[in-house]
């Protein structure tokens, strides 16, 4: 199996949206995925047989398909670079995490000039049960001048990853208040839930999914996903603010 996922994300006066696209391979068969989440909660998703088309990066910018877009449009994310990052390995099994746009402006149809959102693309080619997950956090920070993005993983695997301006830093504690990292400190206010819903409801309903025990229990891993307005300190003094996305998944 082969899994490619996108994921991306707009926040602008009027809101926020969060984008996904997906392929996944299984032998000569091909199933795609769309998604969106709107700022009101709703969940829209559609499942392809055959695939999808995938974004793809065009002059320094990730360009999300038109055709058969989530909310009819086409956008385009600025300040696109690769940075994979390699998340878990195991002989031939791989985990790959590429946070293409950090804090990139959003253009597009009824987009307004103060639109700014973050691209990445995950790619694995094992069922994700096999890491032994018990908790995953992983959010973003876009402000006027700085970014941050973290992961934490809970479990048989313990990690912790935490990037500034694209920067890796260490990461200390991430909690729905408050992200500390070596350096800088982010602090959440105004929390509001888009999503809060066990993963084989949410995104991956509709799809076919593995009979096995150990895959069964990884999908009704509950998803709650939140946006957030972000302060950021730099050495204990303020030095951004902006809009935070971020999610939880536990497994129990």
């Amino acid at each position: 199996m082969l899994l490619e996922k996108w994921y991306a994300d707009v926040v602008d006066p009027n809101g926020a949206d969060i984008f996904y696209r997906a392929n996944l391979k299984l032998g000569p068969a091909v199933i795609g995925y769309r998604g969106h989440i709107g700022s009101g909660g709703r969940v829209r998703s559609t499942i392809v047989p055959g695939g999808v088309e995938l974004p793809r990066e065009l002059d320094g910018a990730v360009v999300w398909p038109a055709s058969g877009a989530e909310d009819g449009q086409a956008l385009r994310w600025s300040d696109s670079r690769s940075r994979e990052i390699e998340l878990w390995r195991d002989d031939r099994q791989l985990l790959t995490w590429n946070p293409m746009v950090l804090n990139g402006a959003v253009s597009g149809l009824r987009r307004l000039p103060e639109a700014r959102g973050y691209v990445e693309k995950l790619t694995l080619n094992f069922g994700p049960w096999r890491l032994g997950l018990q908790r995953l956090k992983w959010g973003r920070f876009c402000g006027q001048r700085h970014s941050l993005v973290w992961i934490e993983w809970e479990g048989r695997i313990a990690k912790q990853i935490a990037l500034l301006d694209g920067q890796a830093i260490p990461l200390h504690a991430a909690s729905r208040e408050r992200i500390d990292c070596a350096g800088p400190s982010l602090h959440l206010t105004e929390r509001r839930a888009l999503v809060e819903e066990p993963m084989s409801d949410g995104a991956l309903r509709g799809l076919r999914l593995p009979r096995r025990l150990a895959a069964l229990q990884f999908f009704r891993g509950l998803e709650t996903k939140w946006i957030a307005v972000g302060a950021l300190e730099l050495g204990g003094e303020a030095a951004d603010a902006g809009h935070v996305i971020f999610e939880e998944v536990v497994w129990s």
